[in-house]
Formats: structure tokens, C-alpha cells, sequence
């Protein structure tokens, strides 16, 4: 029992880690707490409003569709069934993308995003374009799902 138990906590545990992302203009880290504002911001409905699309479904491709995204090792594998999961863009600071602000009107595009489970906001990790645009931040290119650090 002890031993379910600590296998258990180890898994939540490891859940709850931040997130170093990486394209060709260089690295930087989102917080768990930050992802997880990201995906409150971002909300369960799906943005059709005349602001933006986003948060929009994600259904677990890499962009070009040439492979599967795969979010680590999370025991309940709703992450990796590519149902029911959104996607939310955060800057490399760790801010959410305005939602109501017209897309137009932002001028700083970022290539990450939060993917989370729809029904409870549940962090599945965060993925980035692989290639960043120097001027203005748009991502493009595939997506890669960024490593876990402490």
C-alpha cells in the first residue's frame, strides 16, 4: 500500500513541473503556474469570436502532420488520445495571449502554446514551433513538446 501510494505522489509530482522551450531564436521557460494561467485565460470554449480562434482544438498533430505529438508520461494518457484537448498561446515570458483583443491589434506573436484538457483545465505541457520569426515572434514549422525541468 505504502509503495502504491508512493509511486502514486511521484507521478502527480512530475505533472507539476515548468517547461524549457526551444526554437531557432533560442530557449526560455514557462512555469507550471504560468501554463496553467495560460489555459484559465484561455477558458473552455472554444474562440469563435470576432477577436481570435483561439483557445482552438488540438488534436494532437505536429503541424505538418508527418508524426504524433506525445505529452510525456501522464497516467491517465487523456493528453495523447488527441480528444477533448485545447490549445492556448503564451509568450516566453510566461503571459497569456490577450483574448480580447483583435488579432490584428497584436503586434507580438509568440510560438508557443498550452495544451490542456478541456473539460477541467488539466495541463497536459506545452509545445513550440520550431522555427520563431526574429521580428516578430510568429511561429512556424512543426510543433515539438518542450522538456520538463524543475
Amino acid at each position: 500500500m505504502v509503495k502504491i501510494l508512493l509511486a502514486l505522489t511521484g507521478l502527480v509530482a512530475a505533472v507539476d513541473k515548468d517547461f524549457s522551450c526551444s526554437t531557432n531564436k533560442g530557449s526560455f521557460k514557462i512555469t507550471y503556474a504560468q501554463a496553467q494561467a495560460a489555459a484559465k485565460a484561455g477558458g473552455v470554449d472554444r474562440g469563435l469570436s470576432r477577436y481570435s480562434s483561439y483557445p482552438h482544438p488540438f488534436h494532437g498533430g505536429s503541424g505538418s502532420g508527418t508524426y504524433k505529438i506525445v505529452f510525456y508520461d501522464i497516467p491517465d494518457k487523456q493528453c495523447n488520445r488527441g480528444q477533448g484537448l485545447l490549445e492556448y498561446p503564451v509568450y516566453s515570458d510566461g503571459t497569456a495571449w490577450e483574448k480580447q483583443k483583435l488579432v490584428k491589434d497584436i503586434k507580438k506573436k509568440t510560438p508557443a502554446r498550452v495544451v490542456y484538457l478541456q473539460h477541467n483545465l488539466k495541463i497536459c505541457g506545452v509545445m513550440v514551433h520550431v522555427i520563431e520569426d526574429k521580428g516578430t515572434g510568429q511561429g512556424s514549422g512543426d510543433f515539438r513538446v518542450c522538456d520538463k525541468v524543475k
